[in-house]
């Protein structure tokens, strides 16, 4: 987590820094079970449905000048791109009947929004890695969609997806991302005093049953505004084509984490800073891989108070949007 005050705040950060109850009661459960939300870094947008940034293809080069001699303005290549601010809703209704019955009607509105945000904090996280505009118009293009080939590199020419050589369609993959303002972060429409999240208690409202009858139920809107920004490509990598089963082309075959390492080294600054987020068959094969070596380390830093797994100073994390089911990248 970042500290309160830096230029990489999360959603966590944000929402504590407010102190709004209720905007932290929103952000709790939505990160929680999300590692990819609890860490993502949150700017504010330059636009309402959009952010738009221009990505370096070429870094700036300086001259070496004589005295009395001018020299050449020094200029790098970039390419101006158009992020999508995408938006989810949940609409969260509670038969008044039942919350009237209810011992405690607060704690039961609680529970029952809790499972809401989940919900969304899982769909968030599935289009962070795989949404795509072209199948959803109103989602946003996940880390995947974006880079699906061995042949995407970076502005710099470094290869973006680093391959284990797995083959059909039982595959995985594990990303390694620096988090940053100018790196890659989470955009949320300009001007928004709760950083695209939103909480909206509509009280008890008609509202219609699966066969069009009308009952009456308290209502409550849940809501989420954000698109992923990659300022920087080198910023990110995919390391593609794991086997999800078997000894061979993953974890715990005899190449072990060569190709993670080389994923790591190609990044900006060799990787420094950068977390690996995996599915729990990648997680338990690079744990079973890695248990009786120095470079792991466990450590307990965060609100959650959940042990954190360490590789070679990257901070090993999980989720389930990342699949066992991936065809092989080619």
């Amino acid at each position: 987590m970042a500290a309160i005050g830096t230029t990489t705040p999360t959603l966590y950060d944000l929402a504590e820094v407010t102190q709004n109850q209720a905007i932290m009661d929103v952000v709790f459960p939505l990160t929680e079970a999300q590692d990819l939300l609890k860490d993502a870094v949150y700017l504010e947008a330059n636009d309402l449905t959009s952010h738009r940034i221009t990505r370096n293809n070429k870094l700036v080069s300086g001259t070496w000048r004589q005295i009395n001699k001018g020299i050449d303005a020094a200029k790098g290549a970039q390419t101006p791109v158009r992020e999508e601010i995408g938006l989810i809703e949940s609409r969260l209704e509670v038969d008044k009947k039942e919350l009237d019955i209810a011992p405690n009607r607060q704690k039961f509105l609680e529970i029952q929004a809790k499972a809401h945000l989940e919900g969304m904090s899982n769909d968030i996280a599935d289009a962070l890695v795989l949404g795509s505009l072209a199948t959803n118009s109103a989602s946003i293009d996940g880390i995947e969609t974006r880079y699906g080939l061995l042949a995407d590199t970076d502005g710099f020419g470094q290869s973006i997806c680093h391959d284990y050589g797995g083959t059909g369609s039982d595959l995985m993959s594990i990303l390694a991302i620096q988090w940053g303002p100018g790196q890659v972060y989470v955009a949320y429409p300009r001007g928004s005093k709760t950083f695209g999240v939103v909480r909206e208690p509509r009280g008890v409202e008609r509202v219609l049953d699966s066969d069009s009858k009308a009952y009456y139920a308290y209502v409550e809107r849940f809501e989420w505004n954000g698109g992923l920004v990659i300022e920087d490509d080198r910023c990110i990598r995919r390391i593609c084509n794991i086997e999800s089963a078997g000894t061979s082309n993953n974890l715990v075959s005899a190449t072990d984490v060569e190709t993670l390492i080389e994923a790591l080294v190609s990044m900006k600054t060799m990787g420094s800073g950068a977390t690996l987020y995996m599915n729990r068959t990648a997680y338990a094969q690079l744990w079973k891989a890695q248990k009786d070596k120095t470079n792991v380390d466990y450590q307990v830093s965060n609100p959650w108070k959940s042990p954190e797994y360490w590789f070679d100073g990257h901070r090993v994390r999980f989720t389930d949007s990342l699949l066992i089911t991936e065809s092989a990248v080619a």
